[in-house]
């Protein structure tokens, strides 16, 4: 895993993160956290594939990764390769955890990059829990 600190300390700057859609529309949140990273100079892409987004910061593939909702089936596989190569994994709640029972993911090369990647999950989603009870949650039933 590559290491998350820029020339400026910031370990967003200059970045790359990953992240993956609610299917065919972002995840509750989604446009502002872009937004939010834009003004960190950092470089977001959507990879197609939650696995491939999770796994990519195992190869070095950007400093972190956010999936708005987790699945077991689809995520797990490469939440473990993220850990075992020194990865940090967060859940919704900021959690460290391979397995959140609800909502989403983050992985990150480092624990600085996670905590300042969940710092603007979180505002994205106005300090609830990122991305609540995952995509299939419409905006109208937030807490």
């Amino acid at each position: 895993i590559a290491t998350s600190t820029s020339r400026t300390g910031d370990p967003l700057s200059g970045a790359m993160v990953s992240t993956e859609l609610a299917g065919h529309r972002p995840w509750p949140g989604m446009p502002r956290f872009l937004d939010l990273l834009g003004d960190r100079f950092c470089t977001m892409r959507i990879m197609g594939s939650g696995t491939l987004t999770l796994a990519g910061i195992a190869r070095g593939r950007g400093v972190g990764a956010v999936i708005g909702h987790y699945s077991p089936i689809d995520h797990l596989a490469a939440v473990l390769v993220v850990t075992e190569a020194g990865g940090t994994v967060w859940d919704s709640t900021g959690r460290d955890t391979q397995f959140p029972s609800e909502g989403g993911i983050l992985a990150a090369s480092d624990p600085s990059a996670a905590a300042e990647l969940f710092a603007l999950w979180r505002e994205a989603t106005d300090g609830t829990t990122p991305a609540g009870a995952g995509a299939e949650q419409a905006d109208s039933d937030r807490p």
